[in-house]
């Protein structure tokens, strides 16, 4: 059972020749290249999500499909280029994209927030309101906060 372990453990992976990981890269590039003049002309569309930006990306996957049938052709090809790999790298800049907006929109949403408490909340500004959060929550902070929000969203 050791004996196998030493096995595994020796075991050195297999290196693609540098012709390979030239290749591998150049596709990778020619890939990148097609993803990046996608979203270039998509940003620059009134509507991103329309017609239009559907048109350009069937554009441009169109090509991606034609460059991967003239790799695949030859069967002596290193290794094979994916079809759908444009659409899986567009999906994926996509919902980084909206991960990013969601989580800009939780910063901004404080940020307006924290702004309202200093300017429109508190002892100074609405005295009845925070007397009454306080004896509501008797005392406790992360309470009293949560009441301020309430009130937040419920006057905005």
């Amino acid at each position: 059972m050791e004996e196998q372990k030493e096995a595994v453990k020796n075991e050195v992976k297999r290196k693609d020749p540098r012709f390979e990981r030239r290749l591998k890269a150049r596709k990778q590039e020619i890939l990148n290249t097609m993803v990046n003049l996608f979203f270039t002309e998509r940003s620059s569309l009134k509507d991103p999500e329309g017609e239009e930006a559907d048109a350009i990306f069937i554009k441009y996957r169109n090509m991606w499909i034609a460059e991967c049938k003239a790799f695949n052709k030859p069967t002596n090809r290193p290794f094979t280029l994916r079809g759908n790999a444009f659409t899986d790298q567009v999906d994926k800049i996509l919902k980084m994209e909206k991960a990013n907006q969601k989580k800009a929109n939780e910063e901004r949403q404080y940020l307006d927030f924290n702004h309202w408490i200093r300017r429109s909340a508190g002892w100074k500004h609405m005295f009845f309101h925070a007397l009454w959060y306080w004896i509501k929550t008797r005392g406790n902070k992360d309470k009293q906060l949560q009441c301020w929000k309430h009130c937040y969203i419920t006057t905005q």
